[in-house]
């Protein structure tokens, strides 16, 4: 008789945006009871990486899995690839922020316009991680999936 225990809870889903149009995905995160979480209570942290592939590879470039958008400022070039952490309220999420966000569970993923217009259109894939700081710095992947962003017809 096989047994298996599955720690992976991550759920697929894949995203289609547009390039050149703002990138904002907001995420409701609640408890076991149904209960939007208290992220900003817990200091808990947020990533959110796009890339070209899932195979592994170092950040922003080695040949095999260059990011492509990132919650991390720049891509060591100076080029800016930023995906802004925000609560429902637009406050950015920090480790300042505790206690000053709001705590309906909801956090945003957003990237300007420009930030978008300066992204190629393509077939990429993504994942967001959330690091709970209240429990040892415990890292979970909450989604992941493919990226998927279609030319604008509008420059």
């Amino acid at each position: 008789m096989a047994q298996t225990i599955n720690l992976d809870t991550s759920q697929r889903v894949d995203i289609t945006c547009r390039k050149g149009d703002t990138f904002d995905l907001s995420l409701t995160l609640k408890d076991n009871a149904s209960t939007p979480a208290s992220v900003v209570a817990d200091n808990d942290t947020f990533k959110m990486e796009v890339r070209t592939t899932d195979e592994e590879g170092d950040a922003y470039a080695n040949g095999n899995a260059t990011i492509i958008l990132s919650t991390e400022d720049t891509d060591g070039s100076g080029d800016t690839k930023q995906i802004v952490v925000q609560d429902s309220a637009d406050a950015a999420f920090t480790s300042l922020s505790v206690g000053a966000a709001a705590t309906d569970g909801v956090v945003r993923f957003t990237a300007t316009a420009a930030i978008m217009a300066s992204t190629s259109a393509g077939l990429y894939v993504y994942d967001i991680e959330m690091t709970d700081n209240s429990e040892g710095d415990k890292v979970t992947t909450l989604i992941y999936g493919t990226f998927k962003i279609n030319e604008d017809v509008s420059v």
